[in-house]
C-alpha cells in the first residue's frame, strides 16, 4: 500500500502527518483530534496508538527486520516506525509502505528506499527503534475490547486512560501470511 506524503509545518509535528498519511485523513483533522481527542496524553506517550485503535485499525508492534509485510505489492499494511536523536533530544515517526519510507520531514522525496534513508538518518546521528507499529489497512468491526492499559511509554501505577485492543476475533482482517509471522498483543 502506498500513501501520499504531507509535510511538517512545524518542527515537531511529524506524528500527526504520519497518523494522516497512515489513515489517508487531511493534516487539520488529524490535528484537529489530536488536540480535542488526546491533549491528556503527552508527547512522550505514542498517543496514535490509541487513535488507530478508536480508529478501527488493526496494529502490532514488529521487529524491524519483518518490516516485509508492509514492502509487498498490493500490502494491506503500513507501518510507523520511530527515531531519535540522543544528543539533540527529540523523535521522529515516519511511514514505512510498500515502496520505502514516507518521511514528513522538510525538503524529502516523495519516497525514499529503505536504506538510502536509513543511512542519510544514521548520518545525522538518529537512532532508529528497534521495532514499529504494524497498522492494517481495514476497518475491524465487533473486534474491539477495551482494556485498562497505556501505550506504549512509561506506565504508572495510577495511570487510568483506557487503551483499546484488538481481540483474536479480529484476524481476518490481515492476510494470512502475515498473520503467520506475527502473534497479536495480549490485553
Amino acid at each position: 500500500m502506498r500513501v501520499v506524503r504531507i509535510d511538517q509545518r512545524t518542527m515537531d509535528d511529524c506524528a500527526i502527518c504520519t497518523v494522516a498519511m497512515v489513515l489517508g485523513d487531511t493534516y487539520e483533522q488529524v490535528f484537529a483530534d489530536r488536540w480535542g481527542r488526546y491533549a491528556q496524553v503527552d508527547n512522550k506517550t505514542s498517543w496514535w496508538e490509541l487513535y488507530f485503535d478508536e480508529e478501527g485499525r488493526r496494529v502490532k508492534y514488529l521487529p524491524l527486520a519483518e518490516r516485509k509485510v508492509v514492502q509487498v505489492n498490493d500490502s494491506n499494511v503500513l507501518g510507523v516506525l520511530g527515531l531519535s536523536h540522543p544528543t539533540a533530544r527529540k523523535g521522529h515517526v515516519v511511514v514505512l509502505d510498500e515502496l520505502g519510507v514516507v518521511d514528513p520531514a522538510t525538503g524529502l522525496p516523495e519516497h525514499m528506499g529503505f536504506a538510502r534513508w536509513r543511512a542519510a538518518r544514521m548520518s545525522q546521528g538518529f537512532v532508529l527503534d528497534s521495532d514499529f507499529l504494524a497498522v492494517s489497512e481495514r476497518r475491524i468491526r465487533n473486534g474491539l475490547q477495551k482494556t485498562r492499559t497505556m501505550p506504549r511509554a512509561i506506565r504508572t501505577p495510577d495511570d487510568r486512560r483506557p487503551r483499546v485492543t484488538i481481540s483474536s476475533r479480529s484476524a481476518d482482517c490481515w492476510p494470512s501470511w502475515v498473520a503467520g509471522l506475527i502473534s497479536w498483543r495480549s490485553a
